[in-house]
């Protein structure tokens, strides 16, 4: 059913083309519109897991932590079809909006849209060497994932939901016997856990769900998935009920040498790799593809290449 709100979704922006809203708005106009089909035929558009709660609705009173979970089903539809070029989105007044155009998405970009993006993108480059240090003291090691480099990187905002800034690789038979080693190869026990991080400057109670959602799409993945932070501003309980609530862990990252950089929320751990997108980021991006070669090769050979992932002795 998924696909039918989905298409429902589209079809709201679609007939007020052009104009710009905001998650909670889309999802107030679409549970207003469902509530309203309840009692006759036409409720396809209607997830099988919230189709009983959308009977209990009584008149217009939308229960708070019913329109919280529509909204945030809402917010990853928004954002996945917003990748895949068939919405538009922008910052405005401190939230994302969406909306539907037959224009070029570059052209839709006001200029200083555009500059502040690269001016937030340069911010966040800032923060991947120190993000990269810390792993590396919890024996992690790490490589960039440029979006840059990717096959769709000619379509602005494409690869955002997507691609993870970082990887990493935690190597558990590093330290250990020979024997041992070859005892976990032979029962195919796991001799590696794969993270992914998606790097931010700043969370607020305007952005806190997008960027989490943001994180959720690009790095669920992997056994462990992350969102590194510089600074939360009065989001703090929103951002530790979703990490409770979807298994996305956060990492505070600091610039100065002053403070040290800790796990703000542990990430639940997943104990099987989403294999089909590793796959799909393998064929877009070279960097990732060079990750994987990687493992492949330490699997194959037990050739762990340390420089490669940054853990070389400096």
């Amino acid at each position: 059913m998924a696909g039918n709100l989905t298409k429902e979704i589209i079809k709201f922006l679609k007939d007020n083309s052009e104009k710009r809203y905001e998650v909670t708005e889309i999802a107030r106009k679409i549970t207003e519109k469902i509530t309203e089909q309840i009692g006759t035929d036409n409720t396809s558009s209607v997830p099988n897991s919230l189709r009983k709660r959308f009977k209990e609705i009584k008149g217009d009173k939308i229960p708070s932590d019913f329109f919280s979970d529509f909204r945030a089903i809402t917010s990853v539809i928004l954002a996945y079809n917003a990748a895949r070029g068939k919405l538009q989105r922008i910052e405005g007044e401190g939230f994302l909006k969406y909306y539907y155009t037959e224009k070029p998405s570059d052209a839709e970009l006001p200029k200083d849209s555009v500059k502040a993006e690269e001016e937030e993108q340069r911010s966040e480059q800032g923060l991947y060497p120190i993000l990269s240090s810390y792993l590396k003291t919890k024996a992690i090691g790490s490589i960039r994932i440029r979006e840059s480099s990717s096959r769709n990187s000619s379509v602005r905002g494409t690869n955002r939901w997507l691609h993870p800034d970082l990887i990493g690789i935690q190597y558990l038979s590093d330290n250990w016997n020979s024997n041992v080693g070859a005892c976990a190869k032979g029962s195919f026990g796991s001799q590696i856990k794969l993270w992914s991080f998606e790097v931010k400057t700043s969370i607020n109670r305007g952005n806190v769900r997008d960027c989490f959602f943001q994180a959720v799409a690009n790095s669920s993945w992997a056994n462990f998935g992350y969102l590194a932070i510089e600074k939360i501003v009065g989001a703090d309980r929103e951002l530790r009920m979703l990490c409770n609530r979807h298994g996305i862990g956060v990492i505070i990252l600091n610039r100065s040498k002053e403070e040290s950089d800790y796990i703000h929320t542990p990430a639940r751990e997943n104990y099987d790799v989403d294999w089909e997108m590793v796959n799909r980021l393998f064929e877009e991006n070279p960097d990732f593809k060079n990750g994987v070669k990687s493992i492949r090769s330490l699997y194959q050979d037990g050739d762990f290449d340390r420089e490669f992932w940054g853990l070389d002795d400096e």
